[in-house]
């Protein structure tokens, strides 16, 4: 398989058969950033369902991009569990790495998914490699089986908190058939300024949730409410503008610190309803099943 514009990448099993590989990295062929692939951290024993990749961009900025498919496989009829587990994550993640992973990982949790009814049994794995990770996805299914009754979020894009994503799921035009979503991010920096489709947040509904973390994020706010000099009744415009950043730092530590920070864009507004997202579900769906030959045009 060839592409004019990419270099693709398919990964191998511990014996070198690219036939066996499940996952795939496409790389541009005329970008700028240069791209190590470090088999030393994929290990053979994870079969090709982890690919590491170290890039470093035309500044010299250094990010670790982490290729994931983590499912069960079998050998000689066997089960042999997850192979995408048995990767390197201690060194691949390393000390001080700007790092993302992004891919299937087949596990549900309400750490990445508020509406998860059951908690996989993988599920714990993902959790601990995620703890001191932020997590880009929105409250949108990225998987819709025909037969599905649970509200699935499977696919995930995590990072190391100094690393800014653009993220944003794809809509009907970019249905592929699968019945996976198309996800995409990209790097913001120096030599990816933002598009401005996005703004950072924080999950306020989870953190309303958890009355414990609620009741301490209230006394931590009070505690530097209560040491900050009382508001003059006339104050200055400078005073003013000083009190609305005190509170706006102030607000945003306490979130930082009690609450898991969120990618706020489109589907995040007010205006993006359960039934916009049940239409476009439904859209994306129907395009699928007319590119498999399932349903035809009237």
């Amino acid at each position: 398989m060839s592409h004019p514009a990419y270099i693709l990448v398919k990964s191998t099993d511990k014996h070198g058969r690219r036939d066996k590989g499940r996952t795939w990295t496409a790389i541009r062929k005329n970008t700028k950033w240069q791209l190590e692939q470090r088999g030393d951290l994929e290990t053979t024993e994870s079969l090709g369902d982890v690919q590491v990749w170290d890039a470093t961009g035309p500044s010299g900025r250094k990010v670790r991009l982490v290729n994931v498919y983590s499912q069960d496989t079998s050998l000689n009829g066997s089960t042999i569990g997850r192979p995408a587990h048995r990767a390197r994550w201690p060194d691949i993640l390393g000390e001080g790495n700007n790092l993302i992973i992004a891919g299937d990982i087949n596990a549900h949790s309400p750490m990445w998914n508020s509406r998860c009814q059951r908690r996989s049994h993988y599920a714990g794995f993902w959790e601990n490699l995620f703890e001191e990770l932020v997590i880009w996805n929105e409250e949108e299914a990225t998987r819709h089986s025909p037969n599905a009754q649970n509200h699935s979020i499977i696919d995930v894009t995590a990072s190391t908190p100094d690393i800014d994503l653009e993220w944003a799921m794809g809509g009907a035009e970019e249905a592929t058939g699968s019945d996976h979503e198309v996800l995409f991010w990209r790097l913001l920096g120096e030599d990816t300024p933002t598009t401005g489709g996005s703004s950072m947040g924080w999950n306020i509904a989870d953190l309303r949730a958890d009355k414990d973390k609620l009741k301490e994020a209230r006394s931590h706010w009070l505690q530097k409410a209560g040491s900050r000099a009382l508001f003059p009744e006339a104050p200055s415009a400078e005073e003013v503008e000083d009190e609305a950043r005190w509170i706006h730092h102030s607000m945003a530590e306490t979130l930082n610190t009690f609450a898991k920070k969120r990618r706020v864009c489109a589907r995040s507004k007010r205006w993006w309803t359960p039934e916009i997202s049940e239409l476009r579900t439904a859209l994306g769906r129907a395009k699928r099943q007319r590119r498999q030959g399932r349903i035809t045009r009237r």
